[in-house]
């Protein structure tokens, strides 16, 4: 069996524990039930309420304190050629969600793509100076990890913008040094 038919199975497991109602009939729904109504709901909403979003994938910065020199110097900085289009819309409150896929080259100069879900706070003026925190998860591919495989990912993000320009980033964690640690930056418009 190969590890994409179990990556397959295991997917495929989760999301029908996830959409599945443990509880009795005529009882309240369980809580996986609720997070996944919640989340399909949230995912409709944009997909057919939000704006066009195009996104330009600009530079990965490998933090000095977890690379050395050496080891920054063979890495791809810069993520050209690389493309991303997505949906994005504003709530009441003037938080942002977004759906989005993005394609590039990695550090490893390999072409990767992810798609996923982000959400931000944010501050200041929409139509003015923004900045925002907040989070994405999707799904990402890499050659150097799980052969090209699709994987999970959950990541804190951060912006800055005037009107519906923005530089946002992602910052990839890592478990030890020479792995992870890196700002993942890219630039974004929102249509209007």
């Amino acid at each position: 069996m190969s590890l994409r038919t179990v990556f397959a199975f295991l997917c495929s497991v989760t999301i029908g524990l996830l959409a599945t109602n443990a509880s009795a009939a005529g009882q309240e729904p369980g809580w996986f039930s609720r997070q996944w109504d919640a989340a399909s709901t949230e995912v409709k909403t944009v997909a057919d309420e939000g704006k066009w979003d195009f996104y330009e994938p600009v530079y990965a910065w490998h933090l000095p304190y977890a690379y050395n020199s050496g080891q920054r110097e063979k890495y791809n900085n810069t993520p050209w050629p690389a493309f991303g289009i997505g949906k994005g819309r504003y709530d009441e409150k003037g938080n942002r969600s977004s759906l989005y896929a993005m394609g590039y080259i990695d550090s490893n100069d390999k072409w990767s793509a992810n798609v996923g879900y982000g959400y931000s706070w944010q501050y200041g003026q929409r139509h003015g100076f923004n900045y925002g925190l907040g989070y994405t998860v999707g799904l990402m591919t890499r050659e150097d990890y799980f052969n090209r495989v699709p994987f999970p990912f959950i990541l804190p993000t951060a912006s800055l913008g005037y009107d519906n320009y923005k530089v946002e980033t992602g910052y990839v964690p890592g478990v030890k040094k020479g792995t992870g640690n890196i700002l993942f930056i890219w630039l974004k418009y929102e249509l209007k």
